[in-house]
Formats: structure tokens, C-alpha cells, sequence
């Protein structure tokens, strides 16, 4: 594989943000590697993937709304890619892209930093990615997790993905109504 200099990272949005391109940049320069950062806006994931292949870039940070379609298009995936069932992080090494998630891992260094030690539950709000990764996290500790969304389908599908995975506690599913149709109802049964 032929290697450009600088070495190129990216990220792929629907709405890119400069800011991660800034932090990216001053990481870089701070730790004096010859990396350049871009951010790309796109609608489908497949043709940025076959950018990045052909343009031989070395690291991919996956957002909204990708972090779960990209899976498919990947060589291979790290065990919690598989468990989560999202990926945030395509890493090319010798024309083969890798996939992996980060976000399980923030979001406990978070939960730890905001020293929830006696928390034995929690509710998620969403169903995406970032959502399923949380919910992975809070599982791994041991705890009840909650999960209200829009999408009844979506939601139904999270809370069953994570008790595939852990079948020692239970994760019990609030219906989530939008923010105009009124409040959260529990639904009466429990997933198990």
C-alpha cells in the first residue's frame, strides 16, 4: 500500500462540525505528528468508505447517523462492535479497514469521573448508536438499565440486543412518547 505524507485522518457526519477538526489539528500538533484531519459530510457511508481505501486514510472517527450501517462495509470488527452492534472507529492497516467502538468505553471513564459508585440503574434516552454503547457500558457494571425512545421498534430492538448479552439482570423498556405526545408510560412487562 502506497502511503501519503502527511498521514490523512477523517471523520464522516450528515452534519460535519469544524470543531472536531480543531481538536484533531492541535492533538497532532501537540504531539508533533505529521497527520491532517478533514471532516466529510455524507448521506451514504459506502462511498466514503471506498474513499478511504483508495486514498489510503488511516483512521475513520464514525457519527450520526453511520455509526451502525458502516458495520457491513468493514474487513473486520472488534468484539464490542459485535456486542453493541455500532461502531465509531475505522482504523485502515495494510488496505483493510477495522472497525471499533469507543463510545462504551467514554461513556464509563464519564460515569466514573461522576462518581455514580451507588447507582444500580439508569435510563437511556435514544436508541441509536452512542445509546447502544451506553447501554453496553451500564450492562457491563452490573446495572438495570432503562431504555425510553421514539421508536418503539428501535427500542425494542436495543433492549433485546443487550439481554442477548447479558442474561444475569434484566433490562426493563419504558415506552418513549415524542416531546409533544405527552409523558413516558411503563410498559408492564418485563424484558427478560
Amino acid at each position: 500500500m502506497n502511503r501519503t505524507i502527511p498521514v490523512l485522518c477523517c471523520s464522516v457526519a450528515a452534519n460535519p462540525s469544524p470543531l472536531g477538526v480543531k481538536l484533531h489539528t492541535a492533538g497532532y500538533e501537540a504531539l508533533g505528528l505529521d497527520y491532517r484531519y478533514f471532516a466529510i459530510g455524507a448521506t451514504d457511508i459506502e462511498p466514503v468508505l471506498q474513499c478511504v481505501r483508495t486514498l489510503a486514510i488511516r483512521g475513520l472517527g464514525v457519527s450520526m447517523p453511520h455509526k451502525e450501517t458502516v458495520i457491513p462495509f468493514l474487513d473486520e470488527v472488534s468484539q464490542d462492535v459485535q456486542a453493541i452492534g455500532a461502531c465509531n472507529t475505522v482504523v485502515q492497516e495494510n488496505g483493510r479497514l477495522y472497525g471499533y467502538n469507543t463510545d462504551w468505553v467514554g461513556a464509563l471513564g464519564a460515569i466514573d469521573e461522576a462518581g455514580s459508585g451507588g447507582l444500580h440503574s439508569a435510563v437511556i434516552i435514544g436508541a441509536g448508536g452512542v445509546a447502544r454503547a451506553i447501554a453496553y457500558a451500564l450492562k457491563q457494571r452490573g446495572m438495570t438499565v432503562f431504555v425510553s425512545a421514539r421508536s418503539a421498534d428501535e427500542r425494542e430492538k436495543l433492549v433485546n440486543d443487550i439481554q442477548a448479552l447479558h442474561r444475569s439482570g434484566p433490562t426493563r423498556c419504558h415506552v418513549g412518547k415524542g416531546p409533544r405526545s405527552g409523558p413516558l408510560r411503563l410498559i408492564k412487562s418485563q424484558y427478560s
